[in-house]
Order: structure tokens, then C-alpha cells, then sequence
């Protein structure tokens, strides 16, 4: 946007300052859009560890009824985390008195505190990489309330896979209802499944995602533990991947990457404990990481023979980062150039002279790029570049805002972040 001023008069024509509005997409607002994008599974569940004063309400909401003494909490013990970046929400449904706070033992970022009025609250924390966690619930002395709608959720740049049938070759007494699931029903004890049979793969590694769930109406109502057994082979001793569910019929999510060993095969096992469970499992051939941006505005510019002229967008965490902006050193006067860097891997992309913009008080242009772990790309007024494959990966932005015109006078008049599509085709739709 644009700061309104009144008119000042300048007899002399010397240049003058003017305020700067700054306009962002705050890193919480990218989380939601990313977990929704990505479909990422929920990893709270229910709280299972209550202190004094707490109550599970039995319909996933929890009271809080103020007998309770400093710092008594209510949490659930949770695994497979580590320097991840959570999205962390919950409602305050009922308040009267006090306030909570919701935050994930040993982490790092910011906790969502001091909760005192009814009403939804989120935000982002980076998990601990290595002890005990749990997600955690803290009372002020004097809180009374109900709070629900507990969501704790990874939050991945955006992602897909192409998944192949896996070779699977599970022991005696498996059912295989439907393609790629499988079910065991009325044994105790250890069951295991290996997969990927090709002898010609032994040494490499296999990337297996899957979910498992421990199914209702069954004997016994016990935890389903899954492992792969280890990479050595050393005793056949098994590894933990993780802890299923003890509710019935709630899926919970795997993605793992092995040493195949003996014969090519993965094994994975499991600890039904007398339980009912049931797998989906899926060999992943191809993970894509992409996204494209697109913007639209004016651009107040005058060739000053620099690098960048004006920068319209900039995303960036540390030494990753994606980039519009333009270059006027030499003869050009608004070249479009588009950057990202990952991984250590720096790309970009730009026009020729033919794509440059002339300087003014208000340049129309139409910018977009995309980004992914293969390619970058972008297009500009009607045209679109060459490609470069060298990116190997996406760069990581989660858990930082998108920021518009950190150098120059921009206004945007249109902004799209499409998450998950790339392509020459796509661009030359925006640009057009």
C-alpha cells in the first residue's frame, strides 16, 4: 500500500524522504496454510497425564476447576519429535477465572501464554531435539475454565509424493482387504512383515510411508507398537519408529528411510500386544517440494545503477531464501531477477534486456516465480525464462514471514502463494 501524505511543497526539486510502510505474511499465517495443505496428521490426540485440578471431560475437552496448586499441569507424553517446527492451538471455551498456558517441554520459539480470554488461540514452537516431551497444559493458581480443540501439527514446506505399491511380503495369518493395507486380527505378541524383496537392492535405502491404527471390537484394547528392525541385523533387535494410538480407529502416520539389508528387504514389526491393528504402507519414489509465487503492482523506481534496484519480495531464513527483485547495474534499467538458495545450492533466473522495465514513478509489473527441490523458474510481463535445474532442495522457509518491497517504493496490487504446482505452463498463466 501506499502511505497518504499531503502535498508538500519543494521549490528546490531536491529529493525528499517519505515514511515506508512495511507489509508482510506473518511465518503463523504460512504454518496454517502449510499444515493444511500438507494434511498433516494431528500428533496431540487426547491429554493422558492429569494433575490435581484438572478433569477430562471425556468429549475431548478438559475443565480446570481452580482446587489445583502451583504449576500443576496437564500433558501428554509424546515421541518422534526433534527440531521440528509445531503449529500448537487450542480454544479457551470457558473462563472464570486465571489464565493458561499451552507450550511443549524443552522447546524452543514462542509458547502461547497466558490465555485469559475465550477464544482460539495458536502458535509456533520447535520441538526439542533430544529428552523427554511432552505437550503441556499450565494453570495459573487460580484458573477455572474448559479449554478444547487441542491441535498440535508438523509444519513441512509443502509436499508430494509418488508413491508405488510395495513389494510386501507379510508371515501367515495377514489379511489384505484392500490395496496396500493390511490387517492382523486375534494373535498376540510379535508379528512382522518385510517388504521390498528385490535382491538387487541390497545396500541401498527405501523410504516407506504408511499408517497404522489398532482397529475396535477386538480381544484386548492394548497399544500397537511398530518398529524396523535393525539396520545390522544385530540379534534381530528391533528399533522404535513409533507408539500407535491407544484409541481405536485413529490412524497415525510413518515416513521412514532404511538400509535395506539381506536380500533388499525391509522389516518392520509389530507389537500388537494381543490388539487388533491394521497397516497402509507405501514405497516412495519421488518426493516434489514446490511452490510458485505471484505479484502484481507499480514500482517507483530510477536507474541507479544498482544490485537490487528494488527487491518486492524476499522470504528468508538465515542463509535460505527466495527472491524477486530487479537489477540495474550497467545497461540494464529493471531487469527481472528471481533467486533462491538451499542447502548450500544458490539458483536464479532472470530476463534480458528485452525484459527490462523503465524506470518511473509507477512501472506496472507482473512478476512469478516458482520454487522447488529439482528447478527454479520464473516469468515476467507476458514472458517466460529458462529454467535451471540446479536446486537439489526447496528452501526451507518455515517459521518466517514473506516480506514485500524490503528495498524501494512497491504497491501490490495482487499477491498469490500456490503451494504444491510449478511449471512453465502455470507461469505463463500469471504472467500473461
Amino acid at each position: 500500500g501506499r502511505v497518504p501524505s499531503s502535498f508538500i511543497p519543494n521549490p528546490t526539486g531536491a529529493p525528499m524522504a517519505r515514511a515506508e510502510d512495511s507489509l508482510e505474511i506473518s511465518a503463523l499465517t504460512i504454518a496454517k496454510l502449510l499444515v493444511k495443505h500438507n494434511r498433516a496428521p494431528e500428533l496431540a490426540e487426547v491429554m493422558t497425564l492429569f494433575g490435581d485440578g484438572w478433569i477430562d471431560n471425556g468429549d475431548g475437552t478438559y475443565s480446570c476447576n481452580g482446587t489445583q496448586s502451583a504449576g500443576t499441569q496437564m500433558e501428554r507424553n509424546v515421541t518422534m519429535l526433534g527440531d521440528e517446527q509445531l503449529l500448537l492451538g487450542f480454544e479457551l471455551l470457558e473462563r472464570a477465572a486465571g489464565d493458561v498456558t499451552f507450550t511443549i517441554t524443552g522447546s524452543t520459539g514462542a509458547e502461547i501464554p497466558n490465555a485469559a480470554e475465550v477464544g482460539p488461540y495458536s502458535g509456533l514452537q520447535i520441538a526439542p531435539s533430544s529428552g523427554n516431551r511432552q505437550f503441556r497444559f499450565t494453570g495459573s493458581t487460580d484458573f477455572v475454565g474448559k479449554i478444547g480443540k487441542i491441535t498440535v501439527k508438523n509444519v513441512t514446506m509443502p509436499t508430494r509424493y509418488v508413491q508405488e505399491v510395495i513389494d510386501l511380503n507379510p508371515s501367515a495369518n495377514w489379511d489384505n482387504p484392500a490395496p496396500n493395507v493390511f490387517r492382523r486380527t486375534g494373535s498376540d505378541g510379535w508379528q512382522s512383515t518385510s517388504f521390498v524383496g528385490a535382491t538387487d537392492r541390497v545396500g541401498t535405502t527405501a523410504r516407506v510411508r504408511g499408517r497404522i491404527k489398532r482397529l475396535a471390537g477386538g480381544a484386548k484394547s492394548n497399544a500397537v507398537n511398530l518398529y524396523f528392525r535393525n539396520e545390522a541385523n544385530d540379534n534381530n533387535d528391533p528399533e522404535v519408529i513409533l507408539w500407535a494410538a491407544t484409541n481405536p480407529e485413529v490412524w497415525l502416520e510413518f515416513d521412514v528411510v532404511k538400509l535395506l539389508r539381506t536380500g533388499g528387504q525391509g522389516v518392520l514389526w509389530f507389537d500388537s500386544n494381543g490388539s487388533d491393528f491394521e497397516i497402509e504402507l507405501y514405497e516412495v519414489s519421488t518426493v516434489i517440494q514446490d511452490l510458485t509465487l505471484f505479484m502484481e503492482g507499480l514500482m517507483r523506481y530510477a536507474d541507479m545503477g544498482v544490485n537490487p534496484e528494488i527487491r518486492s519480495l524476499a522470504w528468508e531464513n538465515g542463509g535460505e531464501f527466495i527472491r524477486q527483485q530487479i537489477n540495474s547495474v550497467e545497461s540494464r534499467t529493471g531487469r527481472p531477477s528471481f533467486l533462491q538458495s538451499a542447502a548450500s545450492v544458490s539458483a536464479s533466473v532472470s530476463g534480458g534486456p528485452e525484459n527490462d522495465l523503465l524506470p518511473g514513478p509507477s512501472t506496472e509489473f507482473r512478476f512469478a516465480s516458482y520454487h522447488s527441490n529439482g528447478a527454479i523458474n520464473a516469468g515476467s510481463n507476458g514472458v517466460v525464462f529458462t529454467a535451471k535445474t540446479d536446486p537439489t532442495e526447496i528452501p526451507y522457509m518455515v517459521g518466517t514471514p514473506i516480506k514485500f518491497a524490503t528495498k524501494g517504493i512497491v504497491t501490490v496490487a495482487k499477491f498469490g502463494l500456490i503451494l504444491g504446482a510449478s511449471g512453465d505452463d502455470l507461469l505463463a498463466e500469471l504472467v500473461r
